[in-house]
C-alpha cells in the first residue's frame, strides 16, 4: 500500500511539473557524481554548452552550485539512482547520458534529474529542468500563469479529489520565496505539495516537495541550505 501511494505521489509530481521548464546549469567542477554519468567528452560538453547544471549526488547529499544550495537528507531517505531517474524519464539508464539530457532540454522537454523519497511519510522531492517558457516573467508571474492548469491536471489523473491550488510562500535556503501550495485527497489519504520555480538564465528549475503530512513539506524544505 505504501509503495502504491508513493508511486501515485511521484506520478503526480511529474504531471504537475511537466508544464514547467528549467534553468541554467553546469560549469567546471559541477559535474554530477553517482547520477547521469558519462565518460564521453562530447556528451559532457553538450550539457555544459547548454548551460545546464544537474548538480551532484554523494550518498544522501545533493549539491547544485548554479542554484546555490546543498541538501542533506536523513539516512532513511532513498536517493534515486541512474536507473530510477532514467525510468522516470521513460529511458533506459544507458540512454540517459549528458548529451541526451542536453538534447531533450533543447527539444523543449522537461528532464527529471533528481528524486528522493521517504515511504514511511509518503514524502518525495523532485527536481526537473527545462527551457524557461516565460523568460520575461519572475517567479510570481510563472506561478500566476501555471495555477489555472494545475487543478484540472490533478483532477484528470482520476485519483485526486478535493484539490486546492493557491499561490503562497515557502521558506527556502533562508529566504521567503513564492511557491504554489497544493492539497488533495487520493484514495482516502491527504496529500500536500509545495512547488518552487527557480529561474536561472534561459532555464527554469522546478522543485516539488510532496508528503502525506502538511508539516513535512516545511520540514523537507529545511533540508536545503544555501551555499556560502
Amino acid at each position: 500500500m505504501k509503495n502504491r501511494i508513493l508511486a501515485i505521489l511521484l506520478l503526480l509530481v511529474i504531471a504537475l511539473t511537466a508544464c514547467s521548464s528549467s534553468s541554467e546549469l553546469s560549469k567546471d567542477g559541477k559535474e554530477p557524481k553517482d547520477m547521469h554519468r558519462s565518460e564521453d567528452a562530447a556528451a559532457a560538453e553538450a550539457l555544459d554548452d547548454a548551460g545546464v547544471d544537474i548538480g551532484a549526488a554523494d550518498g544522501n547529499t545533493y549539491k547544485n552550485v548554479s542554484l546555490g544550495f546543498i541538501c542533506e537528507f536523513p539516512e532513511d531517505w532513498y536517493i534515486y539512482n541512474d536507473d530510477d531517474i532514467a525510468s522516470l524519464n521513460n529511458l533506459v539508464s544507458d540512454a540517459l547520458d549528458r548529451a541526451a539530457i542536453a538534447d531533450a532540454i533543447g527539444n523543449g522537454q522537461v528532464v527529471i534529474f533528481f528524486c528522493a523519497s521517504h515511504p514511511d511519510t509518503y514524502s518525495s522531492v523532485n527536481i526537473n529542468v527545462s527551457k524557461n517558457p516565460m523568460p520575461d516573467a519572475d517567479e510570481n508571474g510563472i506561478i500566476e500563469a501555471t495555477l489555472p492548469q494545475l487543478k484540472s491536471k490533478m483532477e484528470q489523473t482520476g485519483t485526486m479529489e478535493n484539490v486546492t491550488c493557491s499561490a503562497g510562500e515557502a521558506e527556502f535556503c533562508g529566504q521567503t520565496r513564492p511557491a504554489i501550495k497544493i492539497s488533495a485527497v487520493s484514495n482516502g489519504m491527504d496529500l500536500y505539495e509545495r512547488i518552487l520555480y527557480l529561474i536561472d538564465g534561459d532555464y527554469l528549475y522546478t522543485l516539488t516537495v510532496s508528503s502525506g503530512q502538511e508539516s513535512m513539506t516545511v520540514d523537507i524544505l529545511d533540508y536545503f541550505t544555501a551555499l556560502n
